[in-house]
């Protein structure tokens, strides 16, 4: 049994081609945590090695709510390990074989598409985007996991093992595929893949063989989605587009898109070659037209200084029924408060979120806004605390907090 000062191990919980997981306990934080381990024949490979701490750094320092959290990683006795977040969730196989409801597939490809532009705006391609890789917190957030084979965006060599495209075949671009450059459009195909296969729970494409099913990626149609999803066909679409000049340029965009599906704003059946028809209203009658549902954020400066100056981040979600409720703070946290930390740094004052919608989702939101806390990316609220303001939708009545962490 793997040993590792500071943890105890439980049991070992998976087994992967080049490594093996632990479920071990952190005795300084009393949590429990997994250890990947990677395995004895592999551990004295130099190139594996390197490529074992390269996931593990590269992971260290993408810090977003859907992207799995590395506490620690290094070798010991010859052994390489990283320390990352337990998911007892499962993967999105499993979600997958089990099957997913309409608003499950949105919200899973929104923090996906949300967790991909992240890595690329840092500058790291995936690559290996698939259902295995996709795994699921207690509280069912998507997380995004196994950078093992990412490389940097201007790196120049694709290919890290010889004679070998790294990937899964079922999930690759047609660019990949061919062994050409790719960027984090590449990824976005693969998302595409999945979000058909989260539909249909079959992928678009299948052969046993490597050669035939590489042509279809290249060659092949997009399948059309069956009924009730034929509405998403343009999405999926601008998703999987041969090229990667007519798919979606950034996830932000995809993003940003299903919140607006998800809002009413967007009817998905009406998008075409990529052109978005923003709905006149609702595709659903709303139960109370004067409120109107949306995500609003903006900064105050508080205080200028030479030494720098401080801001206050506010933002207002406004949402009836707790779907669009949880989609709309999912991308305040995922997107808009990380992007303003990012920009602000040390400047980031003060946070205060105005939450309106029925009464019976206040205790929901605070919980999703609590979880905030336990993702190393949202640490910077330790310093800031966070005012919530919880406004019934139909009496105006209010209810404020402080929340710390």
């Amino acid at each position: 049994m793997f040993e590792l000062p500071g943890y105890t191990v439980i049991r070992q919980i998976g087994e992967g081609g080049m490594a093996q997981v632990y479920l071990a306990r952190q005795e300084a934080f009393k949590r429990q945590v997994a250890i990947k381990v990677l395995a004895p024949a592999y551990a004295s490979d130099l190139e594996f090695a390197q490529r074992f701490l390269r996931e593990a750094e590269t992971v260290a320092s993408l810090s977003h709510p859907n992207i799995i959290p590395v506490y620690d990683f290094g070798q010991r006795a010859g052994t390489f390990y990283m320390v990352m977040e337990l998911l007892p969730g499962g993967d999105l196989a499993q979600w997958i074989a089990r099957g997913l409801d309409e608003q499950e597939v949105l919200q899973i490809t929104a923090d996906m598409a949300s967790a991909l532009h992240f890595a690329h705006e840092k500058g790291y391609i995936h690559r290996d985007v698939k259902p295995g890789n996709i795994m699921f917190r207690e509280n069912g957030s998507a997380v995004l996991t196994d950078f093992g084979i990412a490389r940097q965006i201007n790196a120049s060599s694709q290919v890290t093992v010889a004679g070998a495209v790294l990937g899964t075949p079922k999930y690759m671009s047609p660019e990949q595929l061919q062994g050409h450059r790719i960027d984090g459009r590449s990824d976005l195909y693969a998302l595409g893949v999945m979000f058909y296969e989260m539909l249909t729970r079959k992928p678009p494409y299948e052969d046993p063989e490597f050669m035939a099913l590489a042509m279809k990626h290249l060659k092949s149609p997009i399948p059309k989605l069956p009924p009730p999803y034929s509405r998403y066909q343009g999405i999926l679409e601008k998703m999987m587009a041969k090229s990667p000049e007519h798919r979606f340029q950034s996830g932000m965009e995809i993003t940003k898109l299903i919140q607006q599906i998800r809002m009413g704003q967007v009817d998905p059946a009406r998008i075409c070659g990529g052109l978005a028809a923003i709905a006149p209203g609702p595709v659903a009658a709303p139960a109370r037209p004067a409120l109107k549902e949306g995500l609003h954020w903006d900064e105050v400066l508080v205080k200028k200084s030479l030494f720098g100056s401080k801001y206050k981040f506010t933002a207002e979600v406004v949402a009836l029924d707790w779907t669009r409720l949880s989609t709309g703070l999912s991308t305040l946290g995922s997107t808009q408060l990380l992007d303003w930390q990012g920009r602000r740094g040390s400047g980031c004052e003060q946070v205060e979120v105005t939450v309106v919608t029925q009464t019976e989702n206040f205790a929901r939101a605070r919980s999703a806004i609590k979880h905030w806390g336990n993702n190393p990316a949202f640490r910077f609220l330790k310093k800031t605390g966070l005012r919530l303001v919880l406004r019934d939708a139909d009496t105006g009545k209010e209810q404020a907090s402080r929340l710390s962490w």
